[in-house]
């Protein structure tokens, strides 16, 4: 077979596409897996195509996969490639920064500035801001989308521009309530749907961007988020940042390669523990047998093992008396939150909690009294895992369950920035015993250790006589 494929910024044309050449770029687009479905207890296979049949495209960051699929058949390959990046980056520009960037800030510029699209894969805490900052220094000329998935991400991002750019760049902002871009423009995904809705002129103004840059990038598979990426069809440059970029467990990574292009490059936890960037994590799993029956229903699971469980529930209490302060505590649910803020009050710990109803004047109260020490225990939901940051959080609790690489990597990162005297803090978890949950402290245990971290497994006696002075001062759970 012979393919003809036309680049264009936001998606590759099969130009001249025949029957065979369709079928072969929709069966190496199309992924299939299987899900288990709840209503008949067993499992079901689904699949969904990048390929779009009635225009024969498909998103342009995966056409070096393609082009892999095609030549590794043996079949012949012509590209034809549309795109004219409107301007060459002043590398330079970066030694022009109020705050210069970390070495490896700077390679991970210049790595993603040799091509128009590609993903950067950075741990928590290495600045994928600053990352940001120089990305858009050095091509000023051009028209920037930076794309966020929470309102409380978009301050800390405008914040970081004015700190490690001053003035330099002018800095635009859209939210659900705001429409004033620039040549520069944060954005929420969710802003720019609702001005789309009030205002006829926004899907022009998205067509003349000329640059995406996409931070927490794994969110942008979901389909309305993906949607205002495809609409800046003139946008040759495409870039992602994430800590965990392809690890969605909706079977839908390949869409983000799609929309940014493949990672490129890579700050790993590890080596920036070894240059003294990021705080070491000393993870610890305190086994806890569970005691009641195994129901089918995971909602029934959830609330009977984990909400309602006032053993695990004041084991975790007692594990919270013996970490480092402050301290943060992440709890899905919010009748699981309220049952742990109250336990932790009654033990005479300070302890406030957080969700994503607060108010960001609140949330930033709440903030400034952890780190003036007004506050020792901050008990938050899922909203707390990103753009939350305390530098002096000495210990982060795991009190819910779950076995997503995404979520179990961004709590796990809330205490890795460095903060004077702090090099290292503690994680506590717990390994559930028995059913769905002890699978899932399995695959949180496997995050963990990918992630290059050393992980221990041990009883709350044995935690409690590690953490204690040798006082006698150990403690035992009580049941209520």
């Amino acid at each position: 077979m012979k393919f003809k494929l036309t680049i264009t910024n936001s998606v590759t044309r099969l130009t001249d596409p025949e029957e065979d050449t369709a079928a072969f770029l929709k069966d190496a687009l199309t992924n299939s897996y299987k899900v288990f479905e709840p209503r008949i207890r067993g499992y079901v296979f689904k699949e969904w195509s990048l390929y779009n049949e009635r225009m024969h495209a498909f998103p342009v960051g995966v056409t070096g996969l393609v082009r892999k699929a095609i030549v590794s058949e043996g079949h012949e390959l012509e590209l034809v490639d549309t795109r004219v990046l409107p301007a060459i980056p002043d590398m330079t520009a970066l030694d022009r920064l109020k705050v210069p960037l970390r070495d490896y800030q700077r390679e991970a510029v210049e790595v993603l500035l040799k091509r128009p699209c590609g993903i950067l894969q950075a741990a928590t805490a290495s600045g994928k801001g600053n990352v940001a900052v120089g990305l858009v220094a050095c091509l000023p000329q051009v028209k920037w989308l930076i794309l966020i998935n929470r309102e409380t991400l978009l301050k800390q991002i405008v914040d970081r521009f004015a700190a490690v750019a001053g003035d330099t760049l002018a800095v635009g902002t859209v939210t659900a309530d705001k429409w004033s871009p620039s040549d520069v423009t944060v954005a929420t995904f969710s802003g720019i749907l609702t001005q789309s809705k009030k205002m006829p002129g926004v899907k022009a103004w998205l067509q003349s961007v000329q640059a995406v840059l996409c931070d927490e990038t794994h969110t942008s598979a979901a389909s309305t988020f993906a949607a205002v990426v495809s609409a800046c069809v003139g946008a040759p440059y495409r870039y992602g940042m994430s800590g965990t970029p392809l690890d969605r467990s909706d079977h839908k990574a390949l869409m983000v390669v799609g929309l940014f292009g493949p990672i490129v490059h890579r700050i790993s936890a590890g080596e920036l523990i070894e240059s003294g960037h990021v705080s070491k994590p000393n993870i610890r799993m305190v086994r806890f047998t569970q005691q009641y029956g195994f129901a089918q229903k995971w909602a029934a699971i959830y609330r009977h093992q984990i909400c309602d469980n006032k053993h695990r529930n004041q084991l975790i209490v007692e594990v919270i008396k013996k970490a480092d302060k402050p301290c943060i505590v992440f709890a899905e649910r919010i009748e699981h939150i309220r049952e742990l803020v109250q336990r932790c009050v009654r033990a005479g710990m300070s302890t406030e909690h957080f969700d994503g109803t607060m108010q960001y004047a609140a949330r930033d109260r709440l903030i400034a009294d952890v780190k003036l020490g007004r506050v020792d225990v901050l008990v938050a939901s899922v909203a707390g895992q990103e753009g939350m940051d305390i530098p002096c959080l000495a210990s982060v609790v795991l009190a819910g369950a779950g076995k997503g690489v995404i979520g179990t990597v961004q709590k796990l990162g809330r205490g890795m920035r460095i903060a004077p005297g702090k090099d290292a803090y503690d994680v506590y978890d717990v390994h559930d015993i028995g059913g769905a949950l002890e699978r899932q402290a399995q695959k949180r245990k496997k995050t963990y250790e990918a992630e290059g971290h050393d992980v221990t497994i041990l009883s709350w006696q044995e935690l409690n006589k590690e953490l204690s002075d040798g006082a006698g001062n150990e403690t035992r759970p009580a049941d209520a």
